[in-house]
């Protein structure tokens, strides 16, 4: 997980530096991934490039108000890199995105007959998924 947070926080500092313009959704698995992408940015970026961005974290277990302020444009109209699951991929339309980038994975239960039980895993998104 650490080296997909590494390889996406640094794909999306670059697509801030190559691209002036238009906000930046991101899928990552599950919410693990989004904190942790949020917190290399917060890192890397100096004080006044954090300034006029706002990173908007977006997932299933967030309070329905945070998610509607995460898809909403920025009130002071800074630029946004939505750090999102997949359930902003079919479900949700996030005005003034211009950008997409796509950590390859998701996560999805699945049956374990050794234990009896579903669990959550992070398999790779299938090409036919992700087109």
């Amino acid at each position: 997980p650490r080296e997909v947070e590494e390889a996406v926080a640094e794909a999306v500092l670059s697509a801030l530096a190559e691209s002036a313009q238009g906000d930046l959704l991101v899928f990552l698995p599950g919410e693990r991934e989004i904190r942790g992408v949020e917190s290399r940015l917060a890192d890397a970026l100096p004080a006044a490039r954090r300034a006029a961005l706002r990173v908007c974290p977006l997932f299933g277990a967030m309070p329905l108000e945070e998610q509607r302020a995460a898809v909403a444009p920025d009130p002071e109209g800074r630029r946004r890199v939505v750090l999102s699951t997949n359930l902003a991929e079919s479900s949700l339309t996030i005005e003034g995105v211009r950008l997409v980038i796509d950590s390859g994975l998701r996560r999805a239960a699945a049956y374990d007959a050794a234990v009896g039980m579903s669990a959550l895993v992070t398999r790779p998104i299938s090409a036919a998924a992700a087109a």
